[in-house]
């Protein structure tokens, strides 16, 4: 398999918008705001008679070395075989920088077909070790399909309820402007305060905003109670999908339901704009031994689960050491 560096955006964007339900982390816009970040970007791509492999790797630093990531990358179209997809690995290794500062290489595999997400049971080789997820190998999708009136009564009778409290309070829903952008990252750190996690910075945040938003793939939706922004979410858009990718909120008024209200206005706006999936990002896989479960997500997953979602799973997350000794003394994943 011809393994190539593919730097054209037009050819990268179509052949990733061929499948549906593609990863937002291998869009152009998403490399362009790494490099903005001050990573490398290299985008490989193969194509084999109907069978496409694609992926954006992005240098990453850890401590005092660098490793290859590809988010939710190579995507992999179902005509793909085993061999295929060890030969264009290989291919990506020898054409990806190395040298002595270069530990390892990491990457999440997506198989997509036109008509959306599909199983597997194609196994990467044994130079690629299974490590804890980095991007979600599980995800909440709301699959669009019907009138709204039908998705909504998919919802849990809780969700529903708390969505039509909203609309008694009169809380209500715009789409954002670059104006609420301070008032997002001044919520967004009364959320990491509040729930006792960690977000990326405000310079990492501004940077992934402004650039996808410069590609047409971002946008923000602001909840409102009394002229006062209690939720502002982060939307992606790609292809046929739209994101939640971040949320931000307010600790006062939280009696007025004003997340439910967003997102229910943001799934039929997505619904009414012809959208397939209405993606709300990582959750707990069913099963609590499984390897990536986390116990700190059962909230977070039961919010998920009350919104007519289905599970979509994907292999997970895995790296190919390239010193292995430095690699199990300074990866801690």
């Amino acid at each position: 398999m011809d393994v190539k560096e593919l730097n054209d955006r037009t050819l990268w964007d179509n052949a990733l918008l061929h499948f549906s339900y593609p990863p937002f982390t291998q869009m152009w816009a998403w490399g362009e705001a790494q490099r903005a970040l001050g990573k490398r970007v290299i985008r490989l791509y193969a194509e084999q008679n109907k069978a496409t492999i694609m992926c954006q790797w992005i240098e990453e630093r850890r401590g005092p070395l660098t490793f290859w990531f590809a988010p939710q990358g190579p995507v992999i179209s179902q005509e793909v075989s085993e061999k295929m997809i060890q030969e264009f690995l290989y291919g990506c290794r020898t054409l990806l920088p190395g040298g002595a500062r270069v530990c390892f290489d990491r990457c999440e595999p997506r198989w997509r077909s036109p008509s959306g997400w599909i199983e597997t049971d194609h196994q990467l080789s044994e130079t690629f070790k299974r490590v804890h997820s980095m991007n979600p190998a599980v995800s909440a999708v709301t699959s669009l399909q019907g009138s709204a009136e039908e998705l909504f009564e998919t919802f849990h009778k809780k969700t529903r309820y708390n969505i039509r409290l909203a609309q008694r309070h009169d809380v209500r829903v715009r789409l954002g402007t670059e104006k609420d952008w301070p008032t997002f990252l001044l919520l967004m750190k009364e959320t990491a305060k509040r729930d006792e996690i960690v977000f990326h910075s405000d310079e990492y945040l501004t940077t992934i905003y402004q650039t996808l938003k410069r590609f047409g793939h971002a946008r923000l939706r602001v909840a409102e109670y009394q002229g006062q922004s209690l939720v502002i979410n982060l939307e992606i858009l790609v292809g046929d999908t739209v994101m939640y990718l971040y949320g931000a909120s307010s600790s006062t008024n939280r009696q007025v339901m004003a997340p439910f209200a967003l997102q229910w206005s943001a799934i039929s706006a997505a619904l009414t704009d012809g959208f397939r999936w209405y993606d709300f990002g990582g959750m707990n896989p069913v099963d609590q031994a499984s390897f990536d479960y986390r116990a700190t997500w059962e909230g977070i997953t039961r919010f998920k689960e009350q919104w007519g979602t289905e599970r979509h799973t994907d292999p997970g997350t895995f790296d190919a050491p390239r010193h292995p000794l430095l690699y199990r003394i300074l990866v801690r994943r």
